[in-house]
């Protein structure tokens, strides 16, 4: 007698080996009952089978290449495909808990809240995304783009973005254990001290939903999905125009909105599960959503982002419904997925690293997006490089060169700083090359007080080069063009 436990498993085997004798039927029945060979099952979610042309040979046989071929072939012409995929996908999630889906990086944690594994190896210090040794540096480099937009009248900020993982660690499953010198919360204070320090503007996304933990009536990240919900992303998006007002910006509209519930998580909300290719969703919890309401003057100010995915979408679909920017223009992974949102419209664009530069250096505001575990990553270093490319060519740039040695960032210190810098540092004079910044490093605060007023703008150019030196953090306002 079957159980009410196996039942499930026996239909699914079953339902597999009925697709098994269809296909094998298909090549003689397929025309007189098209209707037993139509898709049963929607198509698989993130899964390609792309057939390539099968060309017998000897020599495609003796390197494999015809076998592979052959393969590709069945797998897309196998009647059914989306049924059977999806019915044994539902079988090893059921029985085991497990999928061989998106590589196998899908992990079901507790409560049944779904994770992608790097974020979790990166959350708890397994795999780290980020170099907390490199992060001063980066922070320098952040700190001198920043100056620049402020030199021409623009506001940029980098936006830190939270995390499922940061959300939930009570659901990580305890088969990864958690460092509490390598994880989430000591780069967490690796990252805020080097910003601090180097005087970078940032939204602290993790703290913004973390102080609203226990005042809001439902979680902020959904069980199925990957990204921040529909109120997180609210939270977080009001996050961004406040800091952008504390920096003196003014003319923004206030985002308002209304809160509702909805009974299910759907869309953006089950993306996870979506990737699971399961013949029916696990449960998910109940989902908030988000009203705007209309303001009372749309912005005027045009925003552009460099960011990855957690402000690629609902955030801007938030600032575009409530007009709080004339538009908004997203380089999603800078040359990946770019998007203009205007007047309720999405539309996609393709710009290349020139174009990016002029949209960024054509807007009023510049935000600069990762999240908490991947600061200092390959996308915010690509918006770097063109910035500091775009620096080196700006004549009002201040003058200073790579600590480092590397390619000087604007024109080099020559004649005059270095018979200044010879009699102060004793080093020798350079008349022709520019003196790298570490070579003035012992001028430090004590012998400020003795520098000219020349030599007191030389170290506030330095202080402003990306790669700078250690010197005390000056505010921005000391910086002279």
């Amino acid at each position: 007698m079957l159980t009410r436990r196996r039942q499930p498993l026996i239909l699914l085997l079953a339902l597999q080996g009925v697709i098994g004798l269809l296909t094998l039927a298909r090549s003689v029945a397929g025309d007189s009952a098209p209707a037993v060979f139509d898709g049963w099952a929607p198509p698989l979610i993130g899964v390609t089978a792309t057939a390539p042309r099968v060309r017998f040979g000897i020599g495609a046989v003796l390197d494999g290449s015809f076998q592979a071929a052959a393969q590709a072939w069945v797998a897309d012409h196998v009647t059914q495909r989306a049924a059977i995929i999806r019915s044994f996908d539902q079988l090893l999630w059921d029985g085991f808990g497990d999928s061989y889906m998106a590589g196998g990086s899908l992990v079901r944690g507790k409560g049944g809240a779904l994770f992608e594994q790097s974020y979790i190896l990166s959350y708890c210090g397994i795999a780290p995304a980020t170099d907390a040794a490199a992060l001063p540096g980066f922070a320098r480099r952040l700190r001198a783009a920043q100056d620049w937009f402020t030199r021409h009248g623009k506001t940029m900020v980098y936006y830190i973005a939270p995390t499922k993982t940061g959300w939930f660690p009570d659901r990580i499953p305890d088969r990864f254990p958690c460092s509490p010198d390598k994880g989430a919360v000591a780069l967490r204070n690796a990252v805020l001290t080097a910003f601090d320090q180097a005087g970078v503007a940032y939204v602290d996304g993790p703290r913004a939903l973390e102080e609203q933990r226990g005042h809001v009536p439902i979680a902020l990240f959904p069980r199925n999905g990957i990204h921040w919900n529909w109120l997180g992303s609210a939270i977080g998006t009001e996050a961004l125009l406040a800091k952008l007002r504390a920096l003196g910006l003014t003319g923004l509209p206030a985002l308002t909105y209304d809160i509702g519930v909805s009974p299910d998580e759907t869309g953006q909300d089950s993306d996870l599960a979506t990737l699971l290719n399961l013949l029916w969703l696990p449960p998910g919890d109940p989902a908030p959503t988000v009203t705007v309401r209309p303001p009372a003057g749309p912005g005027t100010l045009r925003l552009a982002a460099v960011n990855d995915s957690f402000l690629h979408y609902l955030p801007m679909v938030l600032l575009d419904s409530g007009h709080v920017f004339a538009s908004e223009t997203v380089f999603g992974y800078v040359t990946g997925d770019q998007r203009l949102y205007k007047d309720g419209q999405i539309h996609l664009i393709k710009a290349d690293p020139a174009a990016i530069v002029k949209t960024l250096r054509a807007s009023d505001v510049v935000v600069v997006e990762e999240i908490e575990n991947r600061v200092g990553g390959p996308l915010s270093r690509k918006f770097l490089d063109m910035m500091d490319a775009v620096i080196a060519q700006d004549p009002a740039q201040p003058r200073c060169v790579r600590m480092d040695g590397a390619i000087p960032i604007g024109p080099a210190i020559v004649t005059d700083y270095s018979v200044i810098a010879k009699s102060l540092a004793t080093k020798q004079s350079r008349a022709v090359n520019p003196i790298p910044i570490d070579e003035v490093l012992d001028c430090r605060v004590s012998t400020l007080l003795a520098m000219t007023a020349k030599l007191g703008e030389c170290f506030d150019y330095m202080q402003s080069c990306p790669g700078g030196s250690s010197l005390p953090n000056r505010p921005a306002s000391s910086v002279r063009p």
